[in-house]
This record gives structure tokens, C-alpha cells and sequence, in this order.
């Protein structure tokens, strides 16, 4: 090889590198640290809402920013949520989120941003929904970890080979937000988890069951089952891992009544949160106040039709004045777009458009009451709405932007203001 051929690769080589970004060839110290821990044990199930938990430990000069977290809920829209992070010296922030996942969620992105805007840290968390075969996530609370699997795999319907998959809790790490149980179908509770879980903890599995869970205590003083809210507690007095298999499967299908198997097929075949379609209809009517009458523009189109063509032709021949067709048509058509401006100014929307839609369920000793709102704006303009900080917003909408233009939905968590 030449003098000169070697001169020239070695220039291009400097040129690369002289460009490669700072970081990739200094490396640096970061100026904070970042873990993502999400479902149980990185297990999510579509059309449920997932925890995440994210801790910002400050490890440099950092100390006050956003941390956004960007979740995709198909290939044209997806869901942001900020937090603000402030920080103090040498110590460290945790930040929940409580997300609905579909078919398409797969992945998080979190970044991190300091108070100039500038992102200072990135990084995507993959998530892998299982879309083969339908599980049944199972909740195996107990007093301390056991790692043993004892229904894991178990095929519960041979039919849609629908199995159980299961998780083991211990009464310490047992959360008290009912939405970190949200991923689960079942919880079997072993005789030594609920003797020693805190009033705190038993009001959130109580929650948990009303709202349609399923609560199995394993080797219990009773038999039966016991109704409360939209969910069952079942007692079972002997003790549940002892069966052999066949036993197990019997004993399931018993407990899961068909209604509730049925849901599960639902959810495996669908991915998509079974009611959602009811509320997006519901929440997603125009404002019927605000509409005309066809019949009404249908009239004034046949008037302007007839006006333009035949009567100003006939009226200018008659005048002998045809020279001035082209400029009377084009007034006309001046006078009459302004007169259906006029008239559709009740019908244009300018602000953000607000429905919401009440639910109360009746049912044997309670009342559930659920209100959902729908937000639009004309034009495709950001939405913004202020709430009172007691409250939380959870996103449920889970379709494709009318236009199929790629849509961002910002939700805003612990910011003030």
C-alpha cells in the first residue's frame, strides 16, 4: 500500500473520531443513577394497568428536573407522563406510575431532563407481553419467599390452554395501592401471610376483591364461598398444594366460574380492556345542541345553485350585460360563502370539548360510582386541563387517531400547580 493511500485512511480514522460524541470517547461520571422495576417481576398481561416504579438516585450536580416516561399504545399514539424530580444532596427519589398496556406497548422510554430542558439521561425498558397463550398471573402471598414452583404451568382449560402463572409474595413486600395488584386474577392466601398482614394491607386485598379479585384463602377454618362486591373470596380448608394435578385443575375450574374464564379468553383473544369500546362511545358523542339541520344547508346548496348558473345568465342576457357574467358569478359566490359562514358559526367548536359520563353500579351492600371524561379540541390543538392534586388521572382510551396522525398524551403527576 502507498504513503499516500495510508495518509488518507489515517485522516478519515481522525476525522471519526475527532466527531464521535464526548461521552462516547471521555465516558464521564452521570449525574444521577436510574433502576425501573415494572409488573411482577417484569410479567405484564395486556389491557391491565401495570406499576412502575422508577428510582432517581443523585449521584453529581443534578439535583431539580422532569423525568418523562413515554409508553406507546399502538403504532399511532402514545401515552407521556411527567413527574418533577427534586433531589437532594447524596439522596435519591422514587416515582410510581400506574400505566394500561396493549398489544403494541413494547417498551418504556424514560429520559430525564434538568431544569435548561437538556436531557440528561435516556434509556428503553423492553417490555414482552406474551401473545401465544392466555395466563392466569396468581398471587402466592405468604410470610417469607418461596421460590418453589408449585402451580406454575399448570394448563387450567385444555381447551384455549390457559394456564396459571404465578408470583410469590411475601406479607413485606405486599403493596397498599390496590392498582400494584391490578395484574393479578388470583391471590392464595397461606394461613402464616394472614395472620400477620398489617390493617393497611388486608383493607387493600379487601379493595382489591371488591373490585372483582378473587381471593383464595389456602387451609382455612371454613369452606365456601363468600361474595363481596364484584369479586369471591373462597375459603378452602385443606391445603390447596397438597393435590396432584388433575385434583388442581378440577379444583380451579370450580373456583374460576365460567363468567370469569370467559373474560380471560376475552382478554387473551382481544388484548384490549373489555369496556373500553362502551366508554369511548359514550364519552365520545358530539354536541348535539350545537347541530343544524341538514335539510337546512341542503337548501341553501340548491338556492346557490340555482341563483349562480341559470337566473344570473337568464337576468344578464335579458339585460344584454353577458360580458359581466364571469364577475356577478364570482360575487355571488363571495355572498353566498359568507352566508355559510354566518350560519355555521353555532356549529364550529373553538375551545376544548368536555364529556364525561357517570357510572353507578348497584350492587348488594355498596354503590360503585365512576365518572370518565372525553377531551377533544378542534384542529388537533393540545388539550390541557388543571385537577385538584387529590385526585389522580388514569388514561383508558386504547384506538387509533381519527386522522392517523401520531397523537401525544401528556399526564402530568406530582407537579405543582
Amino acid at each position: 500500500m502507498s504513503k499516500r493511500m495510508i495518509s488518507f485512511i489515517a485522516s478519515l480514522i481522525l476525522i471519526f473520531v475527532c466527531f464521535l460524541p464526548a461521552h462516547a470517547v471521555g465516558g464521564g461520571e452521570s449525574q444521577i443513577g436510574v433502576t425501573v422495576d415494572f409488573g411482577f417481576y417484569h410479567a405484564v398481561k395486556s389491557g391491565r394497568y401495570v406499576p412502575v416504579h422508577i428510582t432517581v438516585e443523585k449521584l453529581g450536580e443534578f439535583s431539580e428536573g422532569i423525568l418523562e416516561l413515554r409508553v406507546p399504545v399502538n403504532s399511532q399514539e402514545q401515552y407521556i407522563y411527567e413527574h418533577d424530580i427534586l433531589l437532594k444532596q447524596h439522596g435519591a427519589q422514587d416515582i410510581n406510575f400506574y400505566i394500561p398496556v396493549y398489544g403494541d406497548t413494547k417498551y418504556l422510554q424514560i429520559s430525564v431532563y434538568d431544569k435548561e430542558g437538556e436531557c440528561i439521561f435516556t434509556h428503553k425498558e423492553t417490555m414482552i407481553l406474551q401473545d401465544d397463550y392466555g395466563e392466569i398471573f396468581t398471587g402466592i402471598l405468604d410470610r417469607l419467599e418461596n421460590d418453589e414452583s408449585r402451580l406454575n404451568n399448570l394448563i387450567v382449560d385444555d381447551n384455549s390452554d390457559i394456564s396459571i402463572k404465578e408470583f410469590h409474595i411475601t406479607t413485606d413486600n405486599f403493596p397498599e395501592h390496590i392498582l400494584d395488584l391490578d395484574l393479578l386474577d388470583i391471590i392464595i392466601v397461606n394461613p402464616s401471610a394472614e395472620k400477620i398482614l398489617t390493617r393497611n394491607k388486608k383493607k387493600t386485598l379487601e379493595q382489591w376483591v371488591d373490585q372483582g379479585g378473587l381471593c383464595i384463602y389456602n387451609e382455612s377454618s371454613k369452606d365456601g364461598y363468600e361474595a363481596l362486591g364484584n369479586g369471591v373470596l373462597c375459603y378452602y380448608s385443606q391445603n390447596l398444594f397438597d393435590q396432584d394435578e388433575e385434583d388442581l385443575k378440577d379444583i380451579f375450574l370450580e373456583i374460576i366460574d365460567k363468567e370469569r374464564m370467559s373474560n380471560i379468553q376475552n382478554e387473551m383473544m382481544m388484548r384490549t380492556d373489555s369496556d373500553y369500546w362502551e366508554i369511548n362511545d359514550l364519552v365520545s358523542v358530539s354536541n348535539q345542541e350545537s347541530a343544524d339541520s341538514l335539510y337546512f344547508y341542503m337548501g341553501l346548496l340548491v338556492v346557490y345553485l340555482i341563483t349562480v348558473c341559470p337566473l344570473v345568465f337568464y337576468f344578464l342576457r335579458i339585460k344584454r350585460k353577458s360580458a359581466y357574467y364571469s364577475y356577478v358569478v364570482m360575487g355571488c359566490t363571495c355572498l353566498f360563502s359568507l352566508v355559510i359562514i354566518v350560519a355555521g358559526a353555532r356549529t364550529r367548536m373553538y375551545q376544548s370539548i368536555v364529556n364525561y359520563c357517570r357510572i353507578i353500579d348497584l350492587n348488594q351492600d355498596k354503590i360503585y360510582e365512576d365518572t370518565y371524561l372525553g377531551i377533544r379540541s378542534p384542529n388537533n390543538k393540545m388539550n390541557e386541563m388543571t385537577v385538584d392534586p387529590s385526585y389522580q388521572i388514569f388514561p383508558v382510551q386504547n384506538g387509533y387517531d381519527s386522522y392517523g396522525i401520531y397523537s401525544n398524551y401528556f399526564f402530568l403527576t406530582g407537579m405543582d400547580g
